[in-house]
């Protein structure tokens, strides 16, 4: 196996703001994690794995929190 290509480097290097052997509350790390990949989908946005972990990382600042109280989606998730 050779060595990794740009785009793994960014997901892996994205991933790792979601690693800590620290206490830290959860949803600073999503959020970190998510700012990671705007820039990863920023730079290669046309691969469909990108996109899927991208909506992904909104999803986990968010979860289970999609809509507002009139049932319309929020502002992320569209």
């Amino acid at each position: 196996m050779g060595p990794a290509s740009d785009l793994e480097k960014a997901i892996i290097g994205a991933y790792e703001a979601r690693c800590t052997n620290h206490e830290v509350d959860q949803a600073i790390l999503n959020e970190a994690y998510m700012k990671k990949m705007q820039s990863v989908y920023d730079q290669f946005g046309d691969h469909p794995e990108v996109s899927v972990l991208f909506a992904a990382s909104v999803m986990n600042t968010m979860p289970w929190n999609y809509y507002d109280e009139h049932l319309k989606p929020k502002p992320m998730t569209v």
